[in-house]
């Protein structure tokens, strides 16, 4: 995916959508910034203010036993919707000192992933080559936090067997109600 950024001679030209780069946004005059709070989480969660939702780590597990661990939690496994969500999970996992780490999304029958959760798929942040649709024993869906990957494969989704074991990444939403935030 492409998106475009201003250069430095203020002409417009194309680049890989996930390449940082500082936004120009335009407000309507009178219309007031919206301030994101983080949310209020459960003892052991961590909140996003990107998001509005908290995120724990299961320990190491199949990608179907970290599925039922985060719904034991009365969460599921993350989806990562947009690149600040995918930047929060990937801090989350390095503080933990984990590497990569299942997210809720599964190839479906017509080779396409989907997410566990029901959101649209309109954002993915995928290694070169992958998805395969050639390969159909890799169905579950990690996000790469590993060192020893190659620098195309870094802090970027790529499709692995499903009855490997590593950390997933929970997701539920945030609570207004509850006590202190916990950040």
């Amino acid at each position: 995916m492409h998106c475009l950024r201003k250069n430095g001679n203020g002409s417009l030209e194309q680049q890989f959508c996930d390449q940082q780069n500082k936004a120009i946004c335009k407000r309507p005059i009178g219309q007031a910034a919206v301030k994101l709070e983080t949310p209020k989480c459960d003892e052991g969660w961590k909140g996003s203010k990107w998001t509005g939702s908290c995120y724990k780590l299961t320990p190491s597990l199949k990608s179907g036993a970290a599925q039922e661990q985060c719904l034991g939690w009365n969460a599921t496994l993350a989806s990562a919707l947009t690149f600040l969500e995918k930047e929060f999970i990937l801090e989350m996992t390095k503080e933990a000192e984990h590497e990569d780490c299942w997210l809720g999304a599964k190839r479906g029958a017509d080779g396409a992933f989907d997410w566990l959760d029901g959101s649209e798929w309109d954002y993915g942040f995928w290694s070169p080559d992958v998805p395969s649709p050639k390969d159909t024993t890799k169905n579950c869906l990690v996000l790469c936090n590993s060192l020893d990957q190659a620098v195309t494969t870094m802090h970027r989704y790529y499709e692995d067997d499903c009855n490997k074991e590593m950390v997933g990444m929970c997701k539920k939403a945030g609570n207004k109600e509850q006590g202190p935030a916990k950040e």
